[in-house]
């Protein structure tokens, strides 16, 4: 408008000799416009600054710096493939019990678990969904891009692993405490992302069958005896990249389909790869119905990978034993039916 006034103004001056006064109606425009953007810019600070307040201990600064850019990454949310993890803390009740009544004592060495676990996520990109008590879930390849995120994932979940032998190494156990584990499972699938909640109290989260499939995966740590599980939507995808071991086909609480189960061993040693064709001979005994066979091979298999699996396949011989009470079909598929979360 001002582009417009000003010309004509000269125009009719120049060629009509009609002298109008343009000042007060460009001041007024100015004024107007200095508002509009004045306005426009205290609301989009004060956006950035609201994103990295909500995602600040949530994300890392390069992940925060960039839906501060792109708010519309929160706000209109997104339909992906991701891959979850979820943590659990393991011996909780030992370490509550050393402290008594002493809940600041408790309470500062439990932050610093969640320090120690959440570092490994930021640095690699990842954004935390939540914190539930001692457990944690976060998101890798939302909301921002991670074409490679079923592995940073999977690496994720070790470093995570490695902190919390390190925070046991540094606080837990100079302090006369019993150490403290971790299980977490990981899971790859559809994701659903965005701000969730009621009006008055909302979160990013993530929502989708793959996401309550990893929960489920996570919660089977213990009754393994691995301390961490990886599904096998993630374990096609980066299967070269790490040593697997498979575990079991399992239907989670709630399905009826079979979803194989991975663990994921580092500081992998050469003879590992042989023990990892017993390993893998064991499991087809099992989906024969060899069950003995199967049980005599576990006896055969405890030493190996420096005693990583011996809980496992302590577990796997109550297994075969189970099922030798059991009349199977002849085309039974292997999968079990987890009847608990």
């Amino acid at each position: 408008m001002i582009g417009g006034v000003v010309p004509y103004s000269m125009y009719a001056y120049a060629h009509e000799k009609v002298l109008l006064d343009v000042t007060a109606p460009v001041i007024t425009l100015v004024i107007i416009a200095l508002q509009v953007y004045g306005i426009k810019f205290v609301r989009e600070f004060l956006e950035k600054q609201a994103i990295k307040k909500q995602f600040a201990g949530y994300a890392s600064p390069t992940v925060v710096r960039l839906l501060q850019e792109n708010p519309a990454l929160i706000k209109d949310g997104m339909k992906r493939k991701v891959s979850i993890v979820f943590s659990d803390l393991r011996g909780f009740t030992p370490l509550g019990e050393s402290f008594g009544d002493d809940v600041k004592g408790l309470t500062k060495i439990m932050n610093g678990y969640m320090d120690s676990i959440t570092q490994p996520i930021l640095d690699s990109d990842g954004m935390v969904i939540k914190y539930i008590g001692d457990a944690s879930m976060h998101v890798h390849n939302a909301p921002t891009d991670d074409p490679y995120h079923p592995d940073t994932a999977v690496e994720t979940g070790l470093r995570m692993l490695r902190a919390v032998e390190k925070f046991n190494e540094d606080f837990v156990i100079p302090q006369g405490r019993p150490a403290v584990g971790m299980g977490a499972g990981i899971n790859t699938g559809l994701g659903y992302l965005g701000e969730m909640g009621s009006t008055k109290r909302h979160s990013y989260d993530v929502l989708g069958d793959a996401v309550s499939t990893a929960a489920r995966i996570e919660s089977k740590c213990k009754e393994y005896g691995c301390l961490l599980l990886v599904g096998g939507a993630t374990v096609e995808q980066c299967e070269q990249d790490w040593f697997f071991l498979k575990i079991d086909d399992l239907a989670v609480k709630g399905k009826t389909v079979g979803v194989a189960i991975y663990t994921v061993l580092d500081d992998i040693k050469p003879h590992y790869k042989a023990s990892k064709r017993r390993h893998e001979d064991m499991h087809k005994m099992y989906q024969q119905q060899r069950f003995e066979e199967a049980i005599e091979a576990c006896n055969k298999l405890k030493p190996q990978f420096e005693g990583k699996m011996e809980k496992y396949y302590d577990m796997w011989i109550e297994r075969c034993e189970y099922m030798l009470t059991q009349d199977l079909p002849e085309d039974w598929n292997g999968v079990f039916v987890a009847t608990t979360k």
